[in-house]
């Protein structure tokens, strides 16, 4: 990792760190990454062809140490979201009456359309025999 310097490290972690802080404020759980992810993201946002130089050598103590205040604080927002993460709030007679109203719709939509048709071709009929 000698030619990345230890500015560019921080810049590319506060900004990975508050891209998912982002998303674990609105609730969503995706905001919880492995390590090996966020290493594999931070290489690649460095333009290090391969992670494993992030694992070892002179910046590995500061990662380690941003990756466990990264899992802390992304959980801390995730229990202090206000959006529940994509849970339905529908009990299961809510979505048998939703169904049943569609499949009223459907057959409302059904009958007016051959209503349609019926009245279109009287029209025609009666416009068609023009003298």
């Amino acid at each position: 990792m000698a030619k990345t310097s230890r500015e560019q490290l921080y810049t590319v972690t506060k900004g990975i760190k508050r891209q998912y802080m982002n998303l674990a404020k609105k609730g969503d759980v995706k905001a919880r990454k492995k390590k090996t992810e966020l290493y594999k993201i931070i290489a690649s946002k460095l333009g290090l062809t391969s992670d494993r130089t992030l694992w070892s050598g002179p910046h590995a103590e500061y990662l380690e140490s941003w990756f466990l205040s990264f899992q802390a604080d992304i959980e801390e927002a995730l229990s202090n979201s206000t959006v529940t993460p994509s849970e339905s709030t529908l009990t299961e007679e809510d979505v048998s009456n939703y169904k049943e109203i569609i499949r009223a719709l459907e057959r409302r939509v059904k009958e007016l359309t051959i209503e349609n048709n019926e009245l279109r071709s009287l029209t025609i009929d009666r416009f068609e025999k023009i003298q």
